[in-house]
């Protein structure tokens, strides 16, 4: 038996596993030194390919300085619920969009005030697209 701590969303679980078959012996690159320092790495969202005008790099350090809200899943924009110049607070919804026949309603993670909106009604969009732009 193994015991583990695993954090999942902010919480801490401890459990116990029991190995059937040990390949860790057999295996350099598995160890768990490597499995702890793995369950440590942040998750960041990697934005889609940058619209024309700007690069990647551009799109990524406007989405990480709070910026740019990206889509979090793939889908059809359904509604556009603010305009440029509408100021919004933290978890009011900004686009509606449609995904396996299920609506889901973005919401801003920022308080702010939009500047572009980078999407329309009827765009197909991916997990990681710029939606909208703060000022």
């Amino acid at each position: 038996m193994k015991k583990l701590r695993i954090k999942v969303d902010g919480k801490v679980y401890d459990v116990e596993v029991e190995l059937l078959e040990d390949d860790e012996q057999n295996d350099p690159y598995f160890h768990s030194q490597n499995v702890s320092t793995s369950l440590k790495r942040e998750h960041h969202e990697i934005p889609a390919p940058a619209p024309a005008g700007k690069s990647q790099l551009e799109t990524i350090q406007e989405a990480l300085s709070g910026k740019t809200m990206l889509s979090p899943l793939n889908g059809v924009v359904v509604e556009v619920c603010v305009k440029p110049g509408d100021t919004v607070k933290v978890n009011d919804t900004l686009v509606v969009v449609e995904a396996m026949k299920m609506k889901t309603n973005i919401a801003s993670k920022y308080d702010g005030e939009i500047e572009s909106i980078n999407v329309k009604q009827g765009d197909r969009i991916e997990a990681g697209q710029p939606l909208v732009t703060y000022k």
